[in-house]
């Protein structure tokens, strides 16, 4: 989905309040802590390209968890 497709907003506010109300919590924001601190550590290049691919798709993922819980809802 890209900010260059309509509607775009409409279709990440659903996710978007329910990364919000999860993350809100107390165990949602131990649970951010815990990923970021596996996921997000120093270097993302494996010893290989599987593994590095593999980091990457951690990095992204927690990334895209922080950006939708992150997100401002309010219309526009």
């Amino acid at each position: 989905m890209s900010k260059d497709q309509p509607g775009w907003r409409e279709q990440l506010r659903p996710r978007a309040l329910t990364v919000q109300r999860v993350f809100q919590s107390e165990n949602g924001k131990e649970l951010m802590e815990m990923m970021e601190k596996q996921f997000q550590r120093g270097t993302l290049m494996g010893n290989d390209m599987n593994e590095t691919a593999y980091a990457i798709g951690q990095f992204e993922l927690v990334e895209y968890l922080k950006e939708l819980r992150d997100l401002e809802l309010k219309d526009e």
